[in-house]
């Protein structure tokens, strides 16, 4: 196993490993509920949204498989690597933001028949980690440049996510502040605060 397990509910969860297998395993009695071969290293990670699962896979794709049976539900190419597993959407239907290594935030909906990607973003810098989504925005870390925010505002009707303003006047649409020293991780949201861990001083930072 090479990345963190993703929750598929129901007690059970999703391992992925660098050989290009997934399994669903029970929690509780340990069983393996079904297997999958994805056909490329899966070092990055999955996660549930729905029905489905999406794994990050090193060749610069994303394999969608149906939770209850690991059927294939879909595969899409993601024009960048993945860093870290997909971010489930906060809101804006169903389907995942993905971080890519050169700096891409993508966008790929988990609607019937087949996953899409329906939109692409830039973050600025390349990140390092996956990105976090909450409450209309989208937050990723860059290494050596700290912090940086997205604000995302999905449009209803089909027309997919833009980056838009902060009501105080920011035209980027996005700001950035720096730690003590390099973020090596994702972020995570805790309590309102986007909390930035950097590893080679032993540091978090708050903002």
């Amino acid at each position: 196993v090479d990345a963190p397990p993703a929750c598929l509910g129901a007690g059970c969860l999703l391992a992925t490993s660098h050989a290009g297998d997934a399994a669903c395993v029970d929690a509780g009695a340990g069983a393996v509920a079904w297997r999958a071969e994805l056909g490329a290293p899966a070092d990055e990670g999955a996660a549930a949204c729905g029905g489905l699962v999406a794994v990050a896979l090193a060749s610069g794709g994303l394999a969608v498989l149906d939770v209850e049976t690991g059927a294939p539900a879909g595969s899409l190419r993601l024009n960048g690597s993945p860093r870290g597993p997909p971010t489930p959407a906060a809101q804006g239907g169903s389907g995942w933001w993905v971080g890519t290594r050169e700096g891409a935030v993508v966008r790929v909906s988990a609607v019937a028949p087949a996953p899409a990607l329906t939109a692409t973003l830039d973050a600025g810098a390349r990140l390092a980690g996956a990105p976090v989504s909450g409450g209309g925005f989208l937050a990723g870390c860059a290494p050596g440049s700290g912090a940086a925010l997205l604000r995302v505002v999905e449009e209803e009707g089909g027309s997919g996510p833009v980056v838009a303003p902060w009501p105080r006047g920011s035209a980027a649409g996005r700001w950035s502040a720096s730690p003590a020293a390099a973020a090596s991780a994702s972020p995570i949201v805790v309590g309102g605060l986007l909390v930035v861990v950097a590893d080679t001083a032993g540091c978090a930072a708050a903002f």
